[in-house]
């Protein structure tokens, strides 16, 4: 109990190997402190995690998509986080609101930065949960911080017998 993969062992078990680029891959295992294993070739990471940041990928066990996000925080660029953050939201494996909600309950702790990834929320909308893609996300947020008109996400256009998502 208590116990996952994290950190950038579990971006990988995501899918995320292009955000998390150029980091060292040992094996990141999350336990609590009174543990004590010894494993090799395993970077432990001793901490209490509560069972809302635990989830299984693959049937194994790791840290929930924005805990991994608030653990890397500190160690990735702010670009890294960025695209953690839309491609978790393009691929449904978060929402806005788990962010926001695990990025408030963490504090700052070593490698863990909340402030940078509550910077980055603040820069999305609803509309980018409903993006189908990060290009069309930079666009969307683009065109907003431009001072052009909020342009109509995925807006639905019929045809004479058939319906279109622009």
């Amino acid at each position: 109990p208590g116990t996952g993969i994290s950190h950038e062992s579990s971006a990988i078990l995501y899918g995320c190997e292009d955000w998390i680029d150029g980091f060292a891959r040992p094996v990141h295992l999350s336990l609590p402190a009174g543990r004590r294993p010894r494993l090799r070739r395993l970077d432990l990471h001793r901490v209490q995690l509560p069972s809302e940041d635990l989830t299984r990928v693959d049937g194994i066990p790791c840290t929930t998509f924005a805990r991994t996000v608030m653990d890397l925080s500190g160690r990735a660029s702010l670009g890294q986080v960025a695209r953690a953050i839309d491609d978790g939201l393009v691929r449904n494996l978060v929402t806005m609101r788990e962010l926001w909600r695990c990025c408030v309950r963490l504090g700052p702790a070593p490698g863990r930065r909340p402030k940078r990834v509550a910077v980055l929320l603040s820069e999305r909308t609803k509309e980018n949960e409903n993006a189908d893609s990060r290009p069309e996300m930079r666009l969307y947020n683009a065109v907003v911080a431009g001072g052009l008109p909020e342009p109509v996400p995925q807006p639905l256009v019929t045809v004479p017998g058939e319906r279109f998502r622009f």
